[in-house]
């Protein structure tokens, strides 16, 4: 069964307790928002990335292709905003670039490369914990740790699991329509009716799945004890302690290098003017 991007490698990082890696993502969050340079985002992205292909052992092939998604959002941001930025300095800005009737200043690309870098270090926080956090493991952890109500947390858990059966579901219909011969049809209204002839059976195949699930929960009565019993019970250790310490200490030594340096001022280090907030 498709777990989504999870890949299992056994590694320091997938023993991490799921929510010690799901918790990185806020204060990466708040501390690229609230920086307009370049080498903030950049070394942040550089650890969240060496994390997982040292410490998670992702083959870099697939942390590639995680990436790809990326590829257009960057090149889109990149784009607009150093075609559409504007300057609130008194003097003229150096142009970097003339495209038509966009005029490109190396202010306009500098804060169009921290944009894109900032995207980039809260999705490789983000791609950390989803490639090396199973799904199960983090129902289980919000159930154990943040007291969420068991038959939520199994719902959630039982959804997940019927994506790829819907997908296989899925197959088999059209798979059954091309044996019967029933006309593709053109255009936008075929494919209206097209997908409707999808989505009906695959409507009704959930509501039957999920009703079963539902009283198969009702007859083992889960969730009418407050207090139950995990074959598995996850808790946070010394390794999940010295973890979220190592990402504090790299914070903050990478902030205050930045700021004895100056650095996080900069608006610009391409050698154009130099914009301060």
């Amino acid at each position: 069964m498709s777990q989504g991007i999870y890949v299992e490698t056994g590694s320091s990082l997938h023993r991490l307790n799921p929510l010690t890696k799901f918790v990185l993502v806020i204060p990466t969050t708040l501390i690229l928002t609230l920086v307009v340079d370049i080498a903030v985002p950049a070394l942040f992205s550089l650890f969240f990335l060496l994390a997982l292909l040292t410490l998670g052992r992702v083959p870099a092939s697939r942390l590639g292709r995680a990436l790809l998604p990326f590829l257009p959002v960057g090149l889109g941001l990149l784009w607009t905003t150093a075609a559409f930025y504007q300057t609130r300095m008194a003097e003229a800005p150096a142009v970097a670039l003339n495209l038509g009737p966009f005029q490109i200043t190396w202010a306009g690309l500098s804060y169009a490369v921290s944009i894109v870098l900032r995207v980039l270090a809260i999705y490789a926080s983000s791609l950390l914990f989803l490639l090396t956090t199973h799904p199960t493991d983090f129902i289980l952890a919000l159930v154990q740790q943040c007291r969420l109500p068991v038959r939520l947390g199994y719902g959630v858990m039982a959804a997940y699991r019927f994506v790829p059966l819907l997908s296989a579901e899925l197959a088999q219909i059209r798979a059954a329509h091309r044996v019967r011969g029933v006309p593709e049809g053109g255009g936008p209204f075929g494919s209206f009716r097209r997908l409707l002839g999808y989505a009906i059976p695959l409507l009704a195949s959930g509501i039957r799945r999920a009703q079963k699930v539902a009283v198969a929960m009702d007859a083992r009565a889960l969730g009418a004890q407050p207090r139950r019993t995990f074959y598995r019970r996850l808790r946070f250790s010394r390794t999940d302690l010295a973890f979220l310490l190592a990402y504090a200490i790299f914070t903050v030594i990478v902030l205050s290098l930045l700021v004895w340096m100056g650095l996080p001022a900069r608006l610009d280090p391409f050698g154009g003017p130099t914009m301060r907030r």
